[in-house]
């Protein structure tokens, strides 16, 4: 019957979708982007939502007569956009270096947040949204497409929305706790700044330990001769598409793996050399 045949392909891709998350959650480099997904992308949520009263606060401090919000954030989408292009310019192992990169750039972030919640320059308070949203992007792009690389083109809105979704809750504790007037702490513009620095600094220093302590397992001048070799992380979700089994294949060069048809090409071999783990299930 009808009911029968759509019952059983419901069935089906509530079970693959299933699959895919165990899987894709599993693997430990994956699960490291989509952690600094769901917090970094909760903090860019909170600071848009508030930056308009810091940039109030300021001018009423200062008496300022000129403000520019919307040209400021029309200009911050447009570096934001060139800041992502760029990284089709650059060919550099994420794999390898993207727990590094989250970490000092979620410290740049970090900076610019201190500095926007004690100014009393309103120009220099756009200069620090502008940094700060210009970096997000930068490493949301690169986020993106790692997972992309990692999962069958069927799960990426699912994937895809349960980090945003997560982001989202984060969202929600951020304004429980901190910016609500019936918050927890029900703090100001420029002490809410403070303390979303605090949350960046505080992702600065878990992804740079993290970053820190496997180049230095794999050995430093290794990971340098590798800074340049762009890499794609295989996951066994990526099974569907034809791609290598993660228990054999963790990091491969993303020129060798696809062919241009799509498909795998016959001469691709393992980074034996690569340090991730992954939990088998």
């Amino acid at each position: 019957s009808i009911i029968s045949k759509i019952s059983t392909r419901v069935l089906a891709v509530l079970t693959e979708r299933w699959k895919d998350f165990k899987t894709f959650y599993l693997t430990a480099s994956l699960l490291r982007w989509s952690v600094w997904w769901a917090f970094a992308t909760a903090g860019v949520l909170q600071v848009g939502n508030y930056v308009q009263s810091l940039w109030k606060e300021i001018g009423a401090e200062t008496d300022t007569s000129y403000v520019y919000n919307g040209v400021v954030e029309a200009v911050t989408t447009l570096v934001a956009a060139l800041a992502a292009f760029s990284l089709s310019l650059l060919r550099v192992n994420w794999s390898l270096w993207g727990e590094v990169s989250i970490g000092l750039l979620s410290l740049v972030q970090s900076l610019t947040l201190v500095f926007a919640s004690q100014t009393k320059v309103l120009w220099l308070a756009y200069l620090c949204h502008v940094i700060y949203r210009t970096t997000y992007t930068f490493l949301i792009t690169i986020a993106s497409t790692q997972i992309a690389y990692a999962v069958s083109h069927q799960s990426y809105a699912f994937i895809f929305g349960i980090n945003t979704f997560l982001a989202l809750l984060v969202q929600i504790v951020l304004t429980l706790v901190v910016s609500d007037k019936h918050a927890l702490f029900a703090l100001d513009a420029r002490n809410q700044f403070v303390v979303y620095a605090g949350y960046c600094y505080f992702l600065s220093l878990l992804f740079l330990f993290a970053g820190v302590w496997k180049i230095t397992r794999r050995g430093w001048c290794a990971s340098l001769r590798l800074c340049t070799q762009e890499t794609m992380v295989a996951t066994p979700t990526s099974a569907g598409t034809g791609a290598p089994d993660a228990a054999t294949v963790l990091a491969l060069d993303r020129d060798k793996l696809l062919d241009g048809n799509g498909g795998i090409n016959g001469d691709v071999k393992a980074d034996s050399s690569d340090d991730e783990d992954i939990d088998e299930k």
